[in-house]
């Protein structure tokens, strides 16, 4: 019993949450990018988080792409996934660049005006 245990621990720790994790990160993305491309309003969203998240992210892409070389096609999901993930990211901090220079923009005139 507690062999069958493990073995199932095991088996689940290697092969289904990376990629279950890496799964559901990325749903959550998906609010964030949404309301960011409707609204084109960025206030209040870090730009260094972002670029720190991604940074993170291509870290677990490099890590993805080893477990594929060494793993061979059993590593594929986890692969696409963190691909996915960083192609998110990166989409979100495109927003917050651009979208943050033309809040910046917009401040800055509106300040100019009121004098």
């Amino acid at each position: 019993m507690l062999a069958t245990i493990s073995a199932w621990f095991i088996f689940f720790a290697i092969k289904v949450a990376p990629i279950l994790s890496s799964c559901l990160i990325t749903i959550t993305y998906l609010p964030q990018i949404w309301r960011s491309t409707r609204t084109k309003n960025v206030d209040g969203i870090s730009l260094n988080f972002w670029i720190l998240l991604n940074l993170f992210l291509i870290s677990m892409v490099c890590n993805a792409l080893g477990l594929f070389f060494i793993n061979g096609v059993s590593a594929l999901g986890y692969l696409i996934t963190e691909l996915i993930n960083f192609g998110f990211g990166l989409w979100q901090l495109i927003l917050v660049i651009v979208y943050g220079k033309e809040n910046r923009k917009k401040e800055r005139l509106a300040k100019r005006v009121k004098r």
